[in-house]
């Protein structure tokens, strides 16, 4: 079975609705020039309210996307500028698997600002830079930058970094020190990022 990528399904649900939409205002046309009855022209004032809140959904769908994209991209520009693409998009990747994965919140934005304290007062930020207050939590990513580009890649045209699976969810740094307690397995090491997942 063909699986569509999340941009593919919102293009293909918008084509429908204009098509829909299309063909009503055609009934609509003929029924007023015509005179001939309809069921459509009779019920020409819910139409356009359903119209209306369809609009209004694929608005707020079509906003929803863009800003969990932008999350995405920010978290890949600030983990991982400067690396080759197929690094930047790893860090994508990871991203997108843990709200993939029910271990995380299922929102990217909501991902990547996700905190723990690890001793009730030491807070820990799931991504480096989210406790860094030199870092502009709020910047905008341009849609020429890479890692706007890895995260475009990867978010919303499902392409994938062949040596990480849909498991992957945790990385850092190859000059970072890090051993989890809990049992783990190192993937691989793409760019300047060390890639890992638990072993179940």
């Amino acid at each position: 079975m063909r699986e569509f990528s999340r941009l593919q399904k919102f293009e293909l649900f918008h084509r429908k609705f204009v098509t829909w939409a299309k063909m009503s205002i055609t009934i609509l046309a003929v029924t007023a020039t015509t005179g001939i009855p309809s069921a459509v022209g009779s019920a020409e004032i819910e139409t356009n309210s359903f119209n209306k809140k369809i609009a209004v959904m694929v608005k707020k769908q079509e906003s929803n996307i863009k800003r969990q994209l932008g999350c995405l991209a920010r978290n890949v520009f600030y983990e991982a500028n400067g690396e080759p693409m197929e690094g930047q998009m790893a860090v994508a990747q990871v991203t997108v698997n843990r709200a993939h994965s029910g271990l995380f919140p299922r929102d990217l934005c909501a991902v990547v600002a996700q905190i723990s304290y690890a001793d009730d007062k030491t807070k820990v930020c799931q991504f480096s830079w989210m406790c860094d207050s030199k870092f502009d939590k709020t910047r905008v990513i341009s849609q020429n930058d890479p890692s706007y580009i890895a995260a475009r890649r990867v978010y919303l045209e499902n392409q994938r970094v062949e040596a990480l699976g849909e498991d992957t969810l945790y990385f850092h740094r190859y000059d970072v020190k890090i051993k989890p307690e809990w049992p783990h397995h190192v993937v691989e090491q793409i760019g300047n990022h060390v890639f890992y997942k638990r072993e179940k």
